[in-house]
């Protein structure tokens, strides 16, 4: 067995982006390669870095003078991106979102670099999350953001384990947490605490079984500067599998700083999603179904609404498996928004993608 692996992908990504607002279209073409190495050193030891390669063309590119600006990742306290190309609305560019040292013993675990650091436990929404949040409306990162940092977990016998982190974050200082997890009554729980860059954060998250259907719930809560509650996120979810292959699952997501209320002429809302502004809405509710079609086919729509703000996100996509390595997906998502006393559609999206795996 060879000590290196090498693996990836290549992703022709196409987006229509209409907006109904300025009634405007802009269409952006995206080549995507990435590539995976795994080295393992010594039985205990592994080295992994991954790169990701993409170049982006089209009138979304053309229109935006700052559109390089958008691909760094905020979270990053190493710069390890790099626009190798930008001239007459093209841009290459290229960023190390994976870069870390593993070693395993019996009971021990230790990773230094950058990493996923992944403490959701919940299917939808992830407030325990604290350390890279991902943004659901990016259909093209499956593998989500990654955290300059430490971890250091610690494994019992009776699935009990404990994560101590530390991770850097840009210029926004640094995040160190602790997680307890364990499991009881046939559910699994977790504690956390921690200072999430200049405030103090704590919070709780569950997973189990009620009857045939899976619950899971999450709650973060920040600090301000005197240690008094500043910021509340909360999520409770429920699924389910019906005999015939229909996957339902619903969720809610509570956060006490969102907006409550219809946008006045001239507002905007941030879906520039992070750890704290999961949703920009107080209050959200989500439903998703989806069906096998065929062995090959799969079908899903997830819908997002927040009543106050009266936002709604509708989300169907279609995968088609084409060979082994090989497969094609379709995405639509559409905003819909209370906007100066009336409710419209203010931008549909539409993407088209086809994926090379090796």
């Amino acid at each position: 067995m060879s000590n290196f692996k090498l693996s990836g992908y290549v992703k022709y990504l196409e987006t229509q982006n209409f907006d109904n607002l300025s009634k405007s279209n802009l269409a952006t073409h995206l080549l995507h390669n990435r590539l995976r190495f795994k080295w393992n050193v010594i039985p205990k030891m592994t080295i992994q870095a991954e790169v990701r390669n993409r170049v982006f063309w089209g009138t979304s590119v053309e229109s935006n003078p700052y559109f390089v600006q958008y691909l760094s990742n905020s979270n990053d306290f190493l710069n390890l991106s790099a626009a190798w190309l930008e001239q007459s609305g093209w841009v290459g560019y290229s960023n190390i979102d994976r870069l870390f040292v593993d070693w395993k013993g019996k009971n021990q675990n230790v990773r230094i670099g950058r990493q996923r650091i992944n403490w959701g436990i919940s299917s939808i929404w992830n407030p325990n999350d604290i350390f890279n949040a991902y943004n659901f409306l990016d259909v093209d990162y499956e593998e989500r953001p990654g955290s300059d940092a430490i971890k250091y977990q610690r494994n019992w016998e009776n699935l009990s384990s404990l994560d101590v982190v530390y991770a850097r974050t840009g210029k926004s200082g640094s995040i160190a947490a602790a997680k307890y997890f364990f499991n009881k009554w046939n559910f699994d729980f977790q504690a956390i605490a921690g200072k999430y860059q200049e405030v103090g954060t704590f919070g709780i998250g569950f997973a189990g079984s009620w009857g045939d259907a899976g619950l899971k719930g999450e709650i973060q809560h920040y600090l301000n500067s005197v240690s008094i509650l500043a910021q509340t996120n909360a999520t409770l979810g429920i699924d389910y599998m019906f005999s015939k292959g229909w996957y339902v699952s619903s969720a809610y997501l509570y956060n006490s700083l969102g907006i409550a209320e219809p946008l006045n002429f001239g507002q905007s809302i941030n879906l520039n999603l992070s750890s704290r502004n999961l949703m920009p809405t107080k209050h959200n509710v989500l439903l998703m179904g989806s069906k096998q079609l065929s062995p090959l086919s799969t079908f899903s729509l997830t819908s997002i609404y927040a009543p106050g703000t009266k936002l709604l996100i509708g989300m169907p996509s279609f995968s088609y498996s084409l060979s082994n390595q090989m497969e094609l997906n379709l995405f639509w998502q559409s905003f819909w928004m209370s906007y100066q006393s009336e409710f419209r559609s203010i931008s549909n999206v539409l993407l088209g993608r086809i994926r090379w795996s090796f």
